[in-house]
C-alpha cells in the first residue's frame, strides 16, 4: 500500500481542498498520515507540558478530519508534533517510507508574501530539499 504524507493546518480553506484530494488520487490504494507541527517560539524550550494546550487541540481537530477522510481512503491515520521550524519538521517525517508529500499552500499575509518571493516559506523550502514527489494544492 502507497503512504502519503498529508501536512494540515487548521484552516476552514485548507479542510476544504483536502476533500478534493481523493479524487486527485486513487486513494483507495493509499494509505493517508495527515500530519500537523505545533511550531513553537525559537526562543522556547521544547517541551510539550508548557505547550500541551496547543498540542490538545491540534490533536482534537486532526482527529475529526481523520474520521471523516477514512471513507476516502484506504486507511487513515494522524500525528501532531511539536517543532521551532515547520520545515525541518516535515522533512524530517518525510524521510520514513512515504511514497509522496502534499502541502496547502495559503494566501499569505505581507510578510509572509515576502519569505515566500525569497523561497524562505515552508513550501518552497520543503521542495528544495525533498527529493520525492510533492504535490502543493492551493487552498484559496
Amino acid at each position: 500500500m502507497h503512504r502519503l504524507l498529508v501536512c494540515v493546518i487548521r484552516d476552514p480553506k485548507v479542510r476544504n481542498a483536502l476533500f478534493e484530494l481523493p479524487h486527485l488520487l486513487r486513494s483507495e490504494q493509499m494509505h493517508a498520515v495527515l500530519f500537523h507541527v505545533v511550531e513553537v517560539p525559537m526562543t522556547s524550550l521544547l517541551y510539550e507540558e508548557q505547550f500541551s494546550r496547543e498540542i490538545e487541540e491540534a490533536e482534537a481537530w486532526i482527529s475529526e478530519l481523520e474520521e471523516s477522510l477514512k471513507p476516502s481512503f484506504a486507511s487513515v491515520e494522524s500525528k501532531v508534533v511539536l517543532s521551532r521550524d515547520a520545515a525541518e519538521a516535515i522533512l524530517t517525517e518525510a524521510e520514513e517510507s512515504y511514497e509522496a508529500v502534499v502541502l496547502f499552500r495559503r494566501k499569505k499575509a505581507a510578510m509572509k508574501a515576502i519569505a515566500k518571493a525569497v523561497g524562505a516559506d515552508t513550501t518552497s523550502r520543503v521542495l528544495r530539499k525533498l527529493a520525492k514527489p510533492v504535490l502543493v494544492v492551493p487552498a484559496h
